[in-house]
């Protein structure tokens, strides 16, 4: 009998891509794209994707104050993408697509205050995809998942 006892698959994600996959009414977290080896896609569902954007929104506020304990501000100062994105062709993406596109199980985080970042380790089967950064580079994660969904067809006004 062979029994596959490798541990679990850690990817360290570069890049983030998401869009909303209308077959499997879904958002889909592509990392990795351009690197087919270490592309990693997600799946999420839309009752997660609005639990995770809540919790990030309060994980935030909570862990990025200010010396005199009044809360930041999360919301972007300038425009998400200047200077640290660029333009992903969706379309190739899809074409792209690995065969297997895990289900989301779950989000853990975690904040270090020393450097004031963040570490997000999206859990899926046996596969943990690590991503973090400053409040910017977290606030481009939350904003990217955001745009993402489709507002009308979930029946949502405002998410947070």
């Amino acid at each position: 009998m062979n029994q596959d006892n490798s541990k679990p698959k850690k990817i360290y994600a570069k890049t983030l891509t998401t869009f909303y996959d209308k077959k499997e009414d879904r958002l889909r977290l592509v990392f990795n794209y351009e690197d087919y080896n270490q592309r990693v896609d997600l799946m999420m569902t839309r009752k997660y994707t609005i639990s995770f954007l809540s919790n990030l929104d309060s994980f935030l506020v909570k862990n990025y104050q200010t010396n005199d304990n009044s809360q930041v501000d999360i919301a972007p100062k300038q425009p998400i993408n200047q200077g640290k994105t660029k333009p992903t062709d969706i379309a190739t993406v899809q074409l792209t697509h690995k065969p297997k596109a895990y289900l989301l199980d779950r989000v853990d985080g975690g904040f270090h205050q020393t450097n004031k970042t963040t570490t997000l380790y999206f859990k899926a089967e046996d596969l943990t995809v690590v991503i973090g950064g400053d409040l910017t580079s977290i606030q481009y994660i939350l904003k990217s998942i955001e745009n993402a969904i489709p507002k009308i067809e979930w029946g949502i006004s405002k998410l947070i």
